[in-house]
């Protein structure tokens, strides 16, 4: 399936310590929306692919709602099209499109690091953002079962409670922690890493015999890798590991 990645805005709300993002106001327009889809038959027959998948991504994506109003229904009409997902962080959440989103069958995928919110992920203003994922609390729950939480050196040692957090507090079932990937790993960071990752570890396998339905992003990336990735043929992790130990 081809895999399409829409930004529709560079804008968004917060202001990120880790984004890459140039925070500008620009906007997709309604005529790419059309001249995608009257193109993608050509992509398609590219890449050799039958279907295709639209991510509806940023900047924040919500700040561009007419866009995603003008192009959901023509994206659901067109019978090539597999699937529709927003990448959000949800703040701009409300009634009206918590209505669109679910009437016109829209994926939504969360970015909320929960604890570590105030620190990392601040209002545009400079403000704290947690406060306002508390008020969208009852739109949250009602779209998703999880957020992409990343994950730094300065917030190590907190693994297991924001795990508490998300899964106690949210509801989630699937906290998808991930690594900041920017050069801010220090050796010393890396040995903290081993230590909180080991009890990030140890709890969530005792959730899974407790009963929970528990899927964790950090250790399942790994474990699709060694499992998925060994029956069609690509290198292991740990092929990749052994090499670059020996760099």
């Amino acid at each position: 399936m081809l895999i399409t990645e829409f930004v529709i805005t560079e804008q968004c709300n917060l202001a990120c310590t880790y984004c890459y993002m140039a925070n500008k106001s620009t906007f997709m327009k309604e005529d790419m929306v059309d001249l995608y889809i009257e193109k993608v038959g050509n992509i398609l027959k590219l890449y050799k692919q039958e279907k295709y998948h639209i991510s509806f991504f940023g900047g924040e994506p919500l700040l561009n709602w007419d866009l995603i109003k003008y192009a959901a229904p023509k994206f659901n009409a067109d019978p090539r099209c597999h699937s529709v997902i927003i990448i959000s962080n949800g703040l701009l959440l409300d009634e009206e499109k918590l209505k669109f989103i679910k009437e016109n069958n829209i994926g939504f995928s969360l970015s909320f690091d929960g604890l570590w919110q105030q620190e990392n992920r601040p209002l545009v203003s400079g403000k704290s953002s947690f406060d306002s994922y508390i008020e969208k609390k009852p739109y949250i729950k009602s779209l998703v079962n999880s957020s992409k939480c990343m994950v730094s050196p300065q917030n190590l040692d907190t693994l297991v409670e924001n795990h508490i957090f998300l899964t106690q507090e949210y509801g989630f079932n699937a906290p998808d922690f991930s690594l900041v990937r920017d050069d801010i790993w220090s050796a010393e960071d890396v040995i903290v890493f081993e230590k909180e990752i080991t009890k990030l570890a140890t709890h969530c396998i005792q959730r899974i015999k407790d009963g929970y339905q528990e899927i964790s992003g950090l250790f399942g990336l790994y474990i699709l890798d060694m499992i998925v990735g060994d029956q069609i043929g690509k290198r292991s992790w740990m092929f990749c590991r052994e090499k670059w130990s020996r760099l």
